[in-house]
């Protein structure tokens, strides 16, 4: 029943410039009613209800932490200019789209200035600018406006507990707006009986108990206790069932004890001691002695990765693949951003947004073939990578690591083989023909371990690649520099994508 209105929020937003503004008749006794422009509002009575508002439903309005949505990912840009996953979830902020896909929306403007003052509180060129991001105009000139409280009586509770006449008279005190309505500001919560478990320990009927009215967060869906959740470090431990745990807290979840720190079998022995350094491959170790003794990783500073990042005072402008000018390339690298072109941003080269995938011959999909191009790569296929596998008939035999001999290399990899040895199998070094595969350090599947040591490659963990990445479930979202949001950061690392900046795609000056 909730996903339905709050869908039917969402459309009303969307279909609100159609609706025929002027009612015919109310009801002056219908009781409170919930209405929908860019943002839900409580009216005393259906006759209360303001212009351009549609009345969604009868009764409060509901709170935006009990909107509940499909997990789908259709993207669309609200007139925010932000962007959301599908548009339940812009309707669940009371936000109308302004259009389909991701932020921007293709907008076009005069450079005339004629600054404007948007309602977020930021300076736009003029008022198209100002649209084009979804802003609606406070005051003509920079911002910050004159502060002119008019005399509507609309009482909201400010977070310093103070009663201001309209969100107007809030704002132009500088105070956040707590709720509607006069102070203090009420827990409203739904009987809806959706149980989750608390940061606390503690049982609540639904989402909302704990975080508006304890002020607790969510430790997980369901009663308490939790499921087993362990961070994503790679602090590897060996236990007595010997087997390599990718920390000790994933041990613990496991129910097997410690037999040492590092991988198994216990040759490499470190302490437990948590003194964090970054490796020079990029990866955050519990100490140095993980680093270097069990991993043979040099160390790039003593703290979590990434390390801080030191450029020359050198201007030598370089434009980003995400449109932004840097300084130099340093800077750009560390922002984990791809250099697109020597000099000030725009690049000269210049493509369209249209979707038209195309496989480069670095194995890296683009978006059409004018963003190859420009980026001087070869189109290896039309479509994303990988590209369909074509080998020559060529007879250059190789044995492959699960001990078939395949015709050349090419027949190997299009069977995602790695190549054991050149030559009909079996390869020199002897393996026994058990297929249990194994990931190797450098990312390779191999048929067994001992295929893998004969190739002198160290085992990361059993079975095909990619290992398993194991995440937190915490959204704190990051845009990666392939251009896709992620919910946070070691998601993106799963990957093997770097984080072009915090937040939801497109990064913003």
């Amino acid at each position: 029943m909730m996903s339905n209105i709050l869908s039917v929020v969402g459309l009303s937003l969307i279909l609100t410039p159609l609706v025929v503004e002027c009612q015919k008749s109310c009801n002056a006794t219908s009781g409170r009613v919930c209405g929908a422009k860019f943002v839900t509002k409580t009216f005393k009575n259906e006759c209360k209800v303001k212009r351009k508002f549609n009345v969604i439903h009868s009764g409060k309005c509901i709170a935006d932490d009990d909107c509940v949505c499909q997990q789908d990912y259709t993207p669309v840009c609200g007139v925010d200019g932000k962007t959301y996953s599908n548009d339940c979830f812009a309707g669940c902020k009371g936000v109308a789209v302004a259009c389909i896909g991701k932020c921007p929306c293709d907008c076009i403007c005069t450079q005339q200035f004629d600054p404007v003052c948007g309602v977020d509180g930021e300076t736009y060129g003029n008022a198209c600018v100002a649209g084009c991001h979804g802003v609606a105009i406070d005051c003509k000139g920079t911002c910050p406006c004159p502060c002119i409280i008019d005399l509507q009586f609309n009482p909201v509770c400010g977070a310093d507990n103070v009663t201001y006449s309209n969100p107007r008279a809030a704002k132009c005190a500088n105070v956040p707006v707590n709720c509607l309505g006069k102070c203090p500001c009420e827990c409203v919560c739904t009987l809806q009986y959706d149980p989750v478990c608390g940061t606390d320990g503690k049982n609540y009927g639904n989402e909302c108990f704990p975080i508006k009215c304890h002020g607790v967060g969510v430790a997980c869906k369901g009663k308490c206790p939790c499921p087993c959740i362990c961070t994503a470090d790679f602090n590897p431990v060996c236990g007595v069932d010997g087997k390599t745990y990718s920390n000790k807290c994933l041990a613990g979840c496991a129910g097997v004890d410690v037999q040492c720190a590092g991988k198994c079998p216990c040759d490499c022995i470190c302490t437990l001691e948590y003194a964090p350094v970054c490796g020079t491959d990029g990866n955050t170790y519990g100490n140095a002695c993980f680093a270097t003794k069990c991993h043979g990783v040099g160390i790039e500073c003593k703290q979590k990765c990434p390390c801080p990042c030191f450029c020359p005072a050198v201007f030598i402008p370089v434009c980003g693949v995400d449109g932004k000018t840097y300084g130099n390339a340093c800077e750009a690298a560390c922002e984990k951003v791809p250099v697109a072109c020597a000099g000030e941003c725009p690049c000269g080269c210049a493509c369209t947004k249209e979707y038209n995938p195309v496989c480069g011959s670095d194995g890296n999909t683009y978006g059409n073939p004018c963003m190859a191009k420009c980026q001087g790569v070869a189109i290896q296929c039309k479509q994303r990578c990988p590209c369909p596998c074509i080998c020559t008939e060529e007879f250059q035999p190789v044995c492959g690591a699960d001990g078939e001999t395949y015709d050349n290399k090419c027949f190997a990899a299009c069977e995602n083989v790695p190549v054991a040895c050149a030559g009909r199998c079996p390869c020199n070094c002897h393996c026994p023909k058990i297929y249990k595969p194994v990931c190797g350090k450098n990312g390779e599947t191999y048929g067994n371990a001992c295929v893998a040591k004969c190739l002198g490659i160290s085992v990361r963990c059993e079975g095909k690649c990619p290992c398993p990445c194991i995440c937190p479930k915490i959204l704190a979202p990051v845009c990666g520099v392939d251009g896709q949001t992620y919910a946070n950061e070691c998601l993106a690392k799963c990957e093997y994508v770097a984080v072009a900046c915090n937040g939801n795609c497109p990064c913003r000056g």
